[in-house]
């Protein structure tokens, strides 16, 4: 459970009960050199696919991301690095320092010079990388080199309609028809801490539905393993909405824990053979709120873990969790919001901004990460079209 340590006291259940400690022992990458690539297909911007050489990889990229989730955990814990308590804004100037800090290392001096031109004329970003170690969501661009014009912008995922995806393979869905949902609820595994919203999610679930003529309500009511294996390898689902405890596992991503009301686990390597091939003919929508379940890690020749295997072995549509530990409330709030900005006709990215501004917590806010296009959508049912996007780049 998370302490929250503010005035109130008291405990608030998280969707991760155990400790994330694990060391990686993956090889060391040091003299590796990062590479970026931007590109404005919209034609508003200035500049289309120009390589932009980083600074040499230095240190062991493996023992930074840890190191970095190590502090990112503590900070939802209301803990700074030493292990002293924090207040809530304190956690905030915490993370504002974090962003800033990543901004000044991923950044090199042409890719700021090329935010300074895009940051006030683009309105999304589609993130495609194929690296495991940095949470971008929360790099914090800040620049004064330029006294006359001093960048100090939010948070990215929060300035732009910011979402991801990972390179090769299928690219993102466009739309998603959705005719058949199904949520796996599992908040009270034995010998785990039962989460109080996670009824509520999946209740709220079943009110979408009733609202949208057309969808049929698939969720189970007892999520034990053989009933979740029955229903991934029967049913076409296009959207698939889980609900519990996650926990990374560090040594090898492969095996990373979802637990399920009879006490055993769903891991990626369960999604293989028959249910990856309906999947993959399906491209759902897969909202995993379950902690830890977005963060990935090297196997033995290639990206390990649930991002890996529902977008680019399953071929799935769009794919959100967060990426850390998330309380409950914000977890149940965050999911809340992104489903009901497709009724209003919103896109990913928009429903994605929205559901971040609905998280009160700031290390909640920023936990999240979106597998999708930013312009492409949910359709429910037989609800009538959204609006038109207004573009942006």
């Amino acid at each position: 459970p998370r302490p929250w340590a503010p005035a109130a006291g008291g405990a608030r259940a998280s969707r991760h009960d155990r400790s994330a400690a694990r060391g990686a022992n993956a090889a060391g990458r040091a003299g590796a050199q990062a590479r970026r690539c931007r590109r404005d297909h919209s034609g508003k911007l200035d500049f289309f696919d120009t390589p932009i050489r980083g600074e040499p990889i230095r240190g062991r990229p493996e023992d930074y991301q840890a190191t970095l989730f190590e502090t990112l955990e503590k900070l939802h814990n209301g803990l700074d690095a030493r292990g002293g308590q924090l207040g809530t804004e304190e956690v905030g100037g915490d993370l504002e320092a974090l962003g800033q800090e990543l901004y000044q290392e991923l950044f090199p001096p042409e890719l700021k010079t090329a935010y300074r031109r895009i940051r006030r004329r683009a309105k999304t970003v589609l993130l495609v990388s194929d690296e495991p170690w940095i949470p971008w969501e929360i790099v914090k661009p800040y620049d004064d080199s330029d006294p006359e014009d001093v960048v100090d912008d939010d948070f990215l995922c929060c300035r732009f309609q910011l979402t991801r995806w990972l390179a090769g393979g299928r690219g993102p869905a466009g739309v998603i028809e959705v005719t058949k949902l199904a949520a796996i609820e599992a908040g009270s595994p034995p010998n785990l801490q039962p989460l109080v919203h996670a009824e509520d999610e999946r209740r709220f679930l079943s009110e979408l539905v009733e609202r949208h003529p057309g969808v049929a309500d698939l969720s189970l009511d007892q999520t034990t393993h053989p009933r979740v294996t029955e229903l991934l390898s029967e049913h076409d689902l296009d959207v698939l909405h889980f609900v519990g405890h996650g926990e990374l596992d560090a040594k090898d991503a492969n095996v990373s824990s979802f637990w399920l009301h009879d006490g055993r686990t769903l891991r990626p390597r369960d999604f293989r053979g028959g249910i990856q091939t309906r999947l993959r003919s399906r491209r759902p929508l897969v909202f995993f709120n379950a902690c830890q379940v977005a963060r990935q890690s090297w196997s033995l020749t290639r990206l390990g873990g649930w991002a890996q295997r529902f977008v680019h072995d399953c071929g799935c549509g769009a794919l959100v969790g967060p990426q850390w530990t998330v309380c409950d409330e914000d977890a149940h709030a965050f999911a809340k919001a992104f489903y009901e900005a497709p009724e209003r006709g919103e896109t990913f990215g928009q429903a994605t901004c929205e559901a971040r501004r609905a998280v009160s917590s700031p290390e909640g806010r920023l936990a999240f990460k979106v597998y999708a296009h930013p312009n492409g959508r949910l359709r429910l049912g037989f609800a009538p079209g959204p609006r038109e996007s207004s573009g942006g780049a």
